[in-house]
């Protein structure tokens, strides 16, 4: 009896032995696997510095976050989102008018750049579980109508566009970097330095437009007060709706 009991006994302790060397070759499995998928998947961004950045913040760990930090980080992605999309379609419906006059490889310019910015928050919406504007079908019909509207005024009258909506935009980005310092400076670094960057673009573009005439544009002071005003709603709606 007492050598059949100590076979027994060696024999669990060598089934123990065999199933946690399973469940350890199992786990190196599963996590060399993980690393695979990681290097596998294509970059947040064509850009490196800002693939990077947005690598860092997809990889933030949301069930750590209070809810008014969530709140926060779903309303900026959610209408920086939409505005970068409006943008967009703007400079779209500048270049189907004007693309192939002198002002065209400028606005190109201008609109891939926007093209980046909408890539990022693209890649961030998904990543944070932020949720999109419902407005975006207006926007893609909105944007485009007062790019072309606009441009079909004439050079001056879309470069009034550009210097009104950067305006508004520059002044948005401002006070959402004020948000995210108040809320955490250190886990919003990354955020920070994405809308840093993005804020300085459309700074280029606002004084682009001022450099190719924006003032100039018939009624320029109401046309550009009509536009930052629609601006500001559009922002307004977007972050709650």
């Amino acid at each position: 009896i007492v050598r059949l009991s100590r076979r027994s006994v060696n024999a669990g302790q060598s089934v123990s032995r065999v199933a946690i060397r399973l469940l350890s070759s199992g786990s190196q499995q599963q996590q060399q696997q993980q690393e695979q998928q990681q290097q596998s998947r294509p970059p947040l961004h064509r850009d490196p510095e800002l693939a990077q950045l947005l690598g860092r913040i997809a990889s933030l760990d949301l069930a750590k976050l209070t809810p008014e930090t969530r709140a926060l980080l779903d309303r900026i992605v959610r209408v920086d989102h939409a505005g970068e999309f409006g943008a967009d379609r703007i400079y779209a419906g500048q270049l189907a008018v004007l693309g192939g006059t002198p002002t065209g490889p400028l606005i190109r310019h201008m609109h891939e750049q926007e093209q980046d910015h909408l890539a990022a928050f693209e890649a961030l919406i998904p990543a944070l579980r932020a949720r999109p504007t419902v407005l975006m079908p207006f926007w893609r019909v909105a944007g485009f109508a007062l790019g072309a509207g606009t441009a079909l005024i004439g050079k001056e009258a879309a470069m009034a566009c550009t210097v009104a909506v950067e305006a508004e935009i520059q002044e948005h980005y401002n006070a959402q970097l004020r948000s995210l310092l108040a809320d955490n400076p250190e886990l919003h670094a990354d955020l920070m330095r994405v809308i840093a960057r993005f804020r300085d673009e459309e700074a280029e573009h606002h004084d682009t437009g001022l450099r190719e005439d924006a003032e100039s544009a018939p009624a320029y002071p109401a046309l550009s007060a009509a536009i930052r005003a629609g601006c500001r709603v559009a922002i307004f709606l977007s972050e709650r709706i």
